[in-house]
């Protein structure tokens, strides 16, 4: 913020941070019935405590959050 950055990100770019959470909530959700995860790494991937609609419903919230999150950051 002090000395930006010559080169601006573009706005697909800020998007492509967004990869990484989402192959690892894949992967949790994924391994996870198959080496009886106990606990989940985090409360709201286990859809043993809220269900698969309730953990749709939180991963789609969190998605946005981290987009705009994303958006945020490359605007500053």
């Amino acid at each position: 913020m002090v000395a930006p950055s010559r080169v601006r990100i573009s706005e697909a770019q800020s998007l492509s941070w967004l990869v990484f959470p989402a192959v690892y909530g894949a992967y949790s959700l994924i391994r996870g019935p198959i080496v009886d995860w106990y606990p989940y790494p985090y409360p709201f991937l286990d859809p043993r405590q809220q269900g698969y609609l309730q953990l749709a419903v939180t991963a789609v919230v969190l998605l946005l959050a981290m987009a705009l999150m994303a958006f945020a950051v490359n605007a500053v």
